[in-house]
């Protein structure tokens, strides 16, 4: 009887040793969830990439066309300027 009493206490007291959380275990969980919140982030950030990577593209293309635009507006009132400027 001691002696199941005995092997009880020890497959019990094993058995406990199992289900707590051990260090390492600990650190293991810890790194993948650090693993799954990396991968979260990564994912935010290649969002927010592509739409400040389309909004760059179409604003930068608007610009240039606003500046060779202005730079042509420039172009003719200098000629209009050289253009006065000689018949006065």
């Amino acid at each position: 009887m001691i002696r199941v009493l005995c092997l009880f206490a020890v497959v019990h007291g094993f058995l406990a040793m199992e289900t707590e959380t051990r260090p390492v275990t600990k650190v293991v969980n810890l790194l993948k969830d650090m693993q799954t919140n990396l991968e979260k982030e990564a994912k935010e950030d290649e969002d927010t990439y592509e739409k400040m990577q389309c909004w760059c593209k179409s604003n930068g293309d608007e610009k240039a066309k606003s500046i060779e635009e202005a730079q042509n507006h420039v172009k003719a009132l200098e000629a209009r300027v050289d253009e006065l400027t000689a018949t006065s």
